[in-house]
């Protein structure tokens, strides 16, 4: 797995890696889903480092991604079989819209001041 991300981050020259963190309603990590996916990506950290690129991972909140795709795709009639091909896709573009539109955000305030 990790051999073929790098491919496609060093031919698209990828300088950051948004990955969606299993968040908790109440704010804290949930738990062994949380560890694997800080497992993967300290793995994938290490590994990088010792290629010729280097990669920035940040984590990002994926709390109700899912939910907002399941409705997505419900409202969209998909079939149950598309549905559990397509949600996994639709709610890691719901993760990274939400990033993209922190960093929006962000720039906005900050170019006031």
């Amino acid at each position: 797995m990790y051999p073929s991300l790098f491919c496609v981050i060093e031919k698209q020259d990828i300088g950051v890696v948004i990955v969606g963190a299993p968040i908790a309603l109440n704010g804290g990590n949930s738990g062994k889903q949380f560890e694997k996916i800080k497992t993967f990506t300290e793995r994938f950290s290490e590994l990088s480092a010792t290629g010729t690129f280097d990669i920035k991972i940040l984590y990002w909140d994926e709390r109700l991604s899912t939910v907002a795709a399941n409705k997505i795709l419900t409202e969209a009639k998909m079939t149950i079989a598309n549905k559990r091909k397509n949600i996994d896709k639709v709610a890691a573009s719901f993760i990274l819209q939400g990033f993209l539109d922190y960093v929006e955000h962000y720039l906005k305030l900050n170019r006031n001041v």
